[in-house]
């Protein structure tokens, strides 16, 4: 089971530690702040990842940089499918044996549509090819 708290807005995290998204709709931008960015990504609830240690303070936000995400956005998990730059959720269809990730590479094409033909559905997501059952 997943361990999550308040947002990691005002509490102590280092790096190599996972989170996940809290809420619908969430901006990861080219920098920290509000102004004079640009949203490089738009996450969901549940997508989670590891922390790479680096924070700051800017406006009324403290950012986290896996990109930029604000920390109200953001809650701590512990005890799930981590690895050195990902993690799972306890309640992600990875963990619960309905999703793999592959390394994207010239076969990216191949491997959605052998996920198709499984019977799933597959997305290329950063540097990954996601298939989901």
């Amino acid at each position: 089971m997943v361990s999550v708290s308040c947002n990691i807005e005002h509490q102590l995290v280092t790096s190599g530690q996972c989170v996940c998204l809290n809420g619908d709709g969430v901006n990861a931008r080219d920098k920290p702040g509000m102004n004079n960015t640009r949203v490089v990504a738009t996450f969901n609830t549940s997508k989670c990842f590891i922390l790479n240690g680096h924070n700051v303070t800017c406006g009324n936000y403290r950012w986290f940089e896996r990109m930029w995400i604000a920390g109200y956005f953001l809650v701590q998990a512990t005890g799930c499918g981590e690895s050195r730059s990902w993690c799972h959720s306890c309640q992600s269809r990875h963990y619960l044996g309905q999703a793999v990730t592959l390394g994207k590479d010239a076969r990216a094409d191949n491997y959605i549509r052998t996920c198709s033909n499984m019977g799933g559905w597959g997305s290329e997501e950063d540097q990954q090819v996601i298939c989901q059952f």
